[in-house]
């Protein structure tokens, strides 16, 4: 007895295994997901509509009634039987074909579990609901004629004898799109559905729909929009989105003095690392000595912005010699970079008409003065900004102090953890639509 029970068990658990998985599944339940492919599939070199599924082909059994096929479906027993039409004489293929190239992998539409037996050949063969429209492998029709996969035009060509045969022809790719959701969904549109997709909150770019955040320990990871709050609570900070927003606050956060490679370079690492740029009022003297700074810089979408050459008081100068000041370092800079600086910072904030008249570019001031030159204590530079930062200010700090530097490295996330989007004078101006004017002197860009 003990031993029946066992064999019993045994070929219990063959036929198990022999039985499709999707049996188990309840009617209707989504078992899979068809994929998008580069892959085309061909009857005697007429394209038939296919679909990708456990990384092989399937076509729509229907569809074959036009590849010289019959189809038929028996609602009692509930299967589709599929044998050639030996009266069939040509080949007619239903609507227009497409290679999905550019969203090969992708998921597609669902497949669901079915009752329905289909048979080819006389030969039970695995069938898929996809749409309401049962699929099978074009690998079961091999009883009908030859199969073969031509890798050279990734296609897979199936031959029938006595039908007619056309010359090879490659498909034109799909005109979709792949649309993305800020809550991680993402679906392949056709262009012609964009324009509507996007005026119910989808969008075409993934950058649009996601956020890079960093960790303490300098980790970066990628989430979409709708889980960035549950990353913030958890210690992550937000970087920098690629766009602006001109909707959204936004400041500008300048250093004058520099650049002195030790730490000017320390707060570069940081405003690349949160994806943020700055605006650097350099010394000429400075410049001309440290190109690879600068150059840095401009990589990293900074701007570049004329401190004089060895800083002195411009009102205390001929207009010759603010001139020559200003003159000299912008031919310095541009030199390096390639391009003349649009802005100046006058040494201590001094200006007067004199200054005004000569200048040629607007005059940049700030609204908040962090000190650092005086404390030298970083957690001074910070409380500085951090209690007082509104949108529009344009914040005034020192790239050549360690203690500067080491208030950078906190002060840029939290500005950024704080909705601030980081921009350089110019962009202030630009995304608040606010002119700038040659020679006039700007404290804040509100």
């Amino acid at each position: 007895m003990k031993k029946f029970i066992t064999v019993f068990l045994i070929i219990s658990i063959i036929m198990a295994m022999l039985v499709p998985t999707t049996l188990y599944a309840g009617i209707g339940d989504v078992i899979g997901y068809a994929k998008y492919t580069d892959i085309s599939a061909y009857i005697n070199h007429y394209p038939i509509t296919s679909y990708n599924i456990n990384d092989y082909t399937v076509v729509v059994a229907e569809d074959l009634r036009n590849y010289g096929f019959d189809v038929v479906w028996d609602g009692n027993s509930r299967t589709l039987s599929i044998t050639r039409n030996e009266l069939a004489t040509e080949i007619a293929p239903y609507g227009r074909v497409y290679k999905y190239s550019s969203v090969a992998g992708r998921e597609s539409v669902p497949y669901v579990a079915t009752d329905i037996k289909t048979y080819v050949y006389g030969n039970f063969v695995e069938s898929f609901n996809i749409n309401g429209q049962t699929c099978i492998y074009i690998d079961s029709l091999a009883p009908y004629g030859k199969v073969a996969w031509v890798p050279e035009v990734r296609a897979i060509k199936l031959w029938l004898e006595g039908l007619p045969m056309k010359a090879y022809e490659p498909l034109t790719e799909a005109p979709v799109t792949i649309m993305y959701a800020p809550d991680g969904r993402t679906l392949v549109v056709e262009n012609s559905e964009v324009e509507a997709y996007k005026n119910v909150g989808w969008f075409e770019n993934k950058s649009d729909v996601t956020a890079v955040l960093v960790s303490s320990d300098k980790r970066r990871i990628e989430v979409y929009k709708a889980e960035v709050e549950a990353y913030i609570a958890q210690g992550w900070t937000p970087v920098q989105a690629n766009t602006i927003d001109p909707a959204k606050p936004m400041v500008a956060v300048t250093f004058d003095d520099g650049p002195k490679p030790a730490t000017t370079n320390r707060i570069l690492d940081t405003l690349e690392f949160y994806n943020a740029c700055a605006t650097f009022f350099v010394l000429g003297s400075l410049a001309e000595g440290n190109a690879g700074v600068l150059l840095k810089m401009k990589e990293l979408g900074c701007q570049i912005g004329n401190h004089t050459y060895d800083h002195p008081q411009l009102t205390k100068l001929s207009s010759q010699k603010i001139s020559s000041q200003l003159g000299r370092t912008s031919e310095i800079i541009a030199n390096i970079t390639g391009a003349n600086p649009t802005a100046i910072r006058p040494p201590y904030g001094a200006y007067n008409k004199t200054v005004s008249s000569v200048a040629g570019a607007p005059l940049i001031l700030w609204s908040i003065d962090t000190l650092d030159w005086k404390s030298r204590n970083a957690n001074s530079v910070i409380d500085a900004v951090m209690s007082k930062v509104k949108d529009g200010d344009i914040i005034l700090m020192h790239d050549i102090y360690n203690s500067t530097a080491t208030a950078a490295e906190t002060i840029i996330p939290a500005l950024i953890q704080r909705g601030f989007q980081l921009v350089t004078v110019d962009e202030l101006a630009y995304y608040k639509n606010k002119p700038m004017s040659p020679g006039s002197a700007y404290s804040q860009i509100r």
